[in-house]
């Protein structure tokens, strides 16, 4: 089964990738990576696999931390990776497909 990343969580991956290539710095290459397999999921309608959406999940609780650098005019290298992971929706989206499909 694929699922299909929700808009938002494109928009904060790219986002992402923009800030890290802006700024020159900000998140790891496999955050990047992760950042363009997110945004290339939702553009072409391929979907993350499953081992995909528990990846991107398991990296909100160990990251929380970073979430709070978002406020600030210029972000932070953690706000930048945040971003990278899909931010909030990418959290939020997770945490459902998870919940809905048990595993």
């Amino acid at each position: 089964m694929r699922f299909i990343p929700p808009r938002e969580m494109a928009r904060e991956a790219n986002r992402g990738l923009k800030m890290a290539k802006k700024f020159k710095r900000g998140g790891t290459e496999i955050g990047r990576n992760m950042a363009r397999t997110i945004v290339r999921a939702y553009l072409h309608k391929t979907g993350l696999s499953e081992a995909q959406v528990i990846k991107i999940n398991s990296y909100f609780p160990r990251h929380q931390f970073d979430r709070w650098d978002e406020v600030y005019p210029i972000p932070t290298n953690g706000a930048i990776a945040w971003m990278l992971w899909g931010g909030w929706s990418g959290w939020e989206w997770t945490q459902k497909m998870r919940s809905r499909y048990g595993f």
